[in-house]
């Protein structure tokens, strides 16, 4: 019947989902305990010795935090270790033995004779307590006190411009001062932590552009040891003055005479994104792969140099890349691949077809081999899934154009199963339509239902819903509208479950509660919103994505303005004109449609404190203050005020 149909699509969505506990139900078990309980413990870690030294012993300690964990669940201790030199840290993860009766985890684990200083975040691999957004640090000690390269790394911790999220802590420049300072007064001739002094006085305004500048010419006309870290502070420092010749010859000594050093692979990385020309691309990615052949960002940057020739229509050189290059990564076979199989050649994608898969057996049999010592196993083995989870996907894709159609029906299966909830809208819309083609509608409707309850609402998935509601459940438009609106509802609620066990729980510090000035010149501290959820959208006159996101900021303010429990703050900064409120004024004349409330600040002292690198950001906190949930550029319209009403949704439900 029309409503066994119905049911047996949607149970075959829910069916696929249940093959594994997913971050949704972690979010909603979140949510749920919460709501039952009233109060959650906060996560605290302990550790002995409290002022441990090089190479020593550590025994650790953590009361879980019960909003974000189940009672027991396995637990693992992240502990990022920095040594002085290098940018990246060494991962340990430690199992945790979970002691019901102290109703607390503790292991102990032994850092290694390198290490000064680490980072700490407790999680499941896919959930963490980062002590909100600020980890848990423990610094090497020489003697009575902290070693000084302890003090510099946890300094340059808190700049917020760690390179991986996975260890990015919440951004505290005036903490970043104090340590600095601390370390230029133990050892005076330190050239690194007198450049990154000067570079955070600088962003905090304590400094003005042209002392900063004077300061770091004498500091590189005096001799300074040629560490890895020195020299990364050279080449900042040469940058900030503007002399690109200098800097560059600089960056060809290090990779010249300093050849194993990460930051080689830094200065290319940053060369490429940089290149102006193709040429220069290409160049700058092929020497990337000659001189680091082992390096984690192999793959990474072969695959970029892949797509660079085929955006330009050269196919030819791309397979003499692969001759040059014969360590070809699976993913740049994959791309090749894509390229003939957009271009419906499917006999030219043939034969790159079977190299792609037998690269990536090969690849996984020796996977775990590669895994950079600072990414987890959780991180890395979610990498090996998703890749094979694309592979999959673009085998099919083959060999539907192939019209063996069965078989790509299988390969579609497998590449959702290996996708996990992170499949592609492209992927449901690709597997509805070979359904159809073997008449097994019913089948059909199940797989778009599905995809539509995960959100993955393109118009090409409703379209088919569409049609397929009207065949295979009843020919009744009214019913159909009901159950569009249904799913849409369903999966906001999925989505906003998700979201909540993404927050951030970030305390901001204290200095952010500065003073931002309405045009009419009335003050406010974002402490005053205390008790409301409030959005925080950073935004300035010249920068054009903040203003293709007004009209969805407008709607979104239109839809909560009589609600006393939501706040907004359209907050400009980093104007460029001196006159910065006139601007602003002579902007919302010209587009009186915007009627959200706008603020001024003055000292950019808000994005600074939040660590803020690039606007539109929107900026969402919780009831407390807490930072909650951050989000940088715009998309489009629909997604982008389906996202900022998630977000808002899911805070107005915390208790």
């Amino acid at each position: 019947t029309c409503e066994n149909a119905l049911r047996e699509s949607i149970a075959l969505g829910h069916r696929m989902r249940k093959r594994r506990r997913t971050a949704v139900e972690r979010g909603m078990w979140a949510i749920a305990l919460l709501l039952l309980s009233g109060i959650a413990v906060a996560g605290e870690l302990r550790w002995a010795p409290e002022k441990p030294q090089r190479g020593t012993s550590i025994s650790v300690e953590y009361i879980p935090d019960s909003a974000r964990f189940a009672p027991g669940e396995p637990l693992w201790l992240y502990a990022y270790e920095f040594d002085a030199e290098r940018g990246y840290p060494t991962l340990q993860e430690v199992e945790l033995e979970y002691q019901r009766t102290r109703k607390l985890y503790a292991a102990a684990f032994r850092l290694d004779t390198a290490t000064v200083f680490v980072l700490c975040k407790v999680g499941n691999g896919r959930t963490f307590d980062t002590r909100g957004g600020r980890f848990w640090e423990i610094l090497m000690h020489c003697g009575s006190g902290p070693c000084p390269e302890a003090l510099l790394r946890a300094a340059l911790s808190r700049f917020g411009t760690l390179q991986d999220e996975s260890w990015r802590r919440a951004p505290d420049l005036w903490e970043a001062e104090r340590l600095l300072q601390q370390v230029v007064e133990l050892r005076p001739e330190h050239f690194a932590a007198r450049v990154w002094l000067l570079a955070v006085r600088g962003r905090l305004r304590k400094l003005e552009r042209a002392a900063q500048q004077q300061q770091l010419r004498e500091l590189l006309a005096q001799p300074y040891p040629e560490t890895e870290g020195n020299m990364r502070a050279a080449l900042w420092a040469l940058n900030v003055l503007g002399e690109s010749d200098r800097m560059e010859r600089l960056e060809e000594r290090i990779l010249k005479e300093f050849p194993t050093w990460e930051l080689g692979e830094e200065i290319l990385l940053v060369r490429l994104n940089r290149a102006a020309v193709a040429q220069q691309y290409y160049a700058t990615a092929e020497r990337f792969l000659r001189m680091f052949p082992n390096s984690p960002g192999y793959e990474h940057v072969y695959v970029l140099l892949v797509r660079a020739l085929l955006q330009n229509e050269r196919p030819g050189e791309v397979e003499q890349l692969f001759r040059r290059f014969p360590r070809v990564p699976a993913a740049a076979y994959a791309e090749l691949v894509r390229y003939w199989l957009d271009r419906r050649e499917s006999q030219k994608a043939a034969p790159w077809v079977r190299l792609m898969m037998a690269r990536f057996q090969e690849q996984r049999m020796g996977r775990m081999h590669r895994k950079p010592r600072y990414r987890s196993t959780v991180e890395w083995s979610d990498s090996d899934r998703l890749l094979h989870a694309q592979l999959l996907a673009l085998q099919a894709r083959f060999l539907r154009q192939e019209r063996r159609v069965e078989e790509a029906i299988e390969r579609y299966r497998e590449a959702w199963s290996a996708y996990g909830d992170r499949f592609p809208a492209e992927l449901a819309e690709e597997l509805v339509e070979a359904l159809r083609v073997l008449g097994q509608h019913k089948n059909a409707f199940g797989v778009c239902t599905e995809a539509l309850l995960q959100s993955r609402d393109s118009d090409t998935l409703w379209a088919q819903f569409r049609e397929l509601f009207l065949q295979v459940v009843e020919p009744d438009s009214a019913r159909m509208q009901a159950e569009m609106l249904r799913l849409q509802e369903h999966a906001a609620q999925l989505r906003r479950a998700k979201l909540w066990s993404e927050r951030l729980d970030w305390d901001p510090p204290t200095v952010v509660d500065s003073l931002v000035y309405s045009l009419t010149g009335d003050s406010l501290r974002l402490s005053q919103l205390r008790g409301k959820v409030v959005l925080v959208d950073l935004w300035a006159t010249w920068c054009q994505p903040c203003l293709r996101s007004f009209p969805s900021v407008q709607k979104l303010w239109e839809l909560y303005r009589e609600r006393e429990d939501v706040a907004f703050v359209v907050l400009n900064v980093w104007e460029r004109a001196p006159d910065r409120q006139k601007v602003v004024q002579e902007f919302l004349h010209n587009n009186p449609q915007y009627t959200f409330p706008v603020y001024l600040d003055p000292a950019d002292i808000v994005p600074l404190g939040f660590g803020v690198t690039g606007i539109p950001t929107q900026l969402y906190l919780d009831r407390f203050g807490r930072l909650q949930f951050r989000s940088t550029g715009f998309s489009s319209e629909e997604l982008y005020l389906r996202d900022m009403q998630d977000r808002l949704e899911a805070l107005l439900q915390q208790q």
